[in-house]
């Protein structure tokens, strides 16, 4: 498992080993630390399909998320339960 804090409007550059991922994130207002994350208004989403990561001959595939809303973005994801972050 791999976490990281990405406040609003930042980016993040992540190196992952080659493999198959689940993306599970959590959004608020106001950061409480990782105990807390959001407090009780954290929303916890999940990724609908695995990301993959793999190597074809000498090329590498894998993905650029941006985790903001926007027309004709193509991550979908379902918010879960906390208990299931």
């Amino acid at each position: 498992m791999r976490s990281v804090y990405i406040r609003a409007g930042a980016k993040a550059e992540i190196g992952v080993p080659l493999g198959s991922y689940t993306l599970k994130y959590s959004t608020g207002e106001n950061w409480l630390g990782k105990e807390c994350l959001f407090g009780v208004n954290t929303l916890y989403k999940k990724a609908d399909t695995a990301l993959e990561f793999s190597r074809e001959g000498d090329s590498i595939s894998g993905h650029s998320i941006e985790l903001i809303l926007q027309a004709g973005g193509n991550l979908s994801s379902s918010q879960i339960g906390a208990e299931d972050w």
